[in-house]
């Protein structure tokens, strides 16, 4: 059938027939008997299916999508200038406690886990190195960015058995005791000696609190 007569065949398909569908294996059979073609209550039934089966298997593909690396490319001439590592959320697992204060500063306490650990790249070449925080923001509960920060973070936790944990400065004085705030993490650096950080990214939120 030409994408004209779909079309036509679609734009004349009245919700009658889409209530109809949920029927129509029972009474299906008659109407593809008919000359003609498809009839539209047919028509809408195969539609209605497609639909349903689409929505159905998108939960299953996001979740079977594993990371993978990207060229970064410099935008006034498409030069390849490095490499980051891409949809990192269900590789590498991040926790955060309660945010204390320490010699005046606020600081997070995070926890860094590496689920793929030595069993493919980049973990595998990132044994032994070390790690440290991307892209973040703190926001509060309704919404409102209450500090962010950008690219490679100064604090570095050392990984052992793909695992680190390290106190993550805030760069905001001070928060509300007791009040819960949401942290957002697009992006941490996997830091090797004598290569170049690899930016791997993802998105993870935990709400946390400032301790007494």
């Amino acid at each position: 059938m030409k994408r004209e007569r779909i079309s036509e065949a679609i734009g004349n398909i009245g919700i009658h027939h889409v209530q109809e569908a949920g029927c129509y294996n029972m009474v299906g059979k008659h109407n593809r008997r008919k000359k003609g073609g498809w009839s539209k209550t047919a028509v809408a039934a195969a539609i209605l299916f497609s639909v349903i089966s689409v929505c159905v298997c998108i939960p299953s593909i996001a979740s079977s999508i594993e990371g993978f690396y990207k060229d970064i490319v410099r935008w006034w001439d498409g030069a390849v200038v490095g490499t980051e590592y891409e949809n990192a959320t269900q590789e590498i697992q991040i926790q955060a406690a309660p945010a204390v204060v320490e010699d005046g500063k606020l600081v997070i306490p995070l926890t860094v886990t590496f689920l793929e650990m030595g069993n493919k790249e980049p973990y595998i070449s990132l044994i032994g190195g070390s790690v440290a925080l991307g892209d973040y923001q703190i926001i509060d509960t309704s919404g409102t960015e209450i500090y962010s920060a950008r690219g490679q973070q100064e604090t570095v936790g050392e990984l052992e058995d793909g695992k680190t944990a390290f106190m993550q400065p805030a760069g905001i004085e001070t928060l509300s005791k007791g009040t819960k705030y949401m942290l957002v993490i697009e992006s941490i650096y996997g830091l090797q000696k004598a290569e170049q950080p690899l930016e791997m990214k993802g998105y993870w939120e935990y709400e946390f609190t400032v301790g007494e």
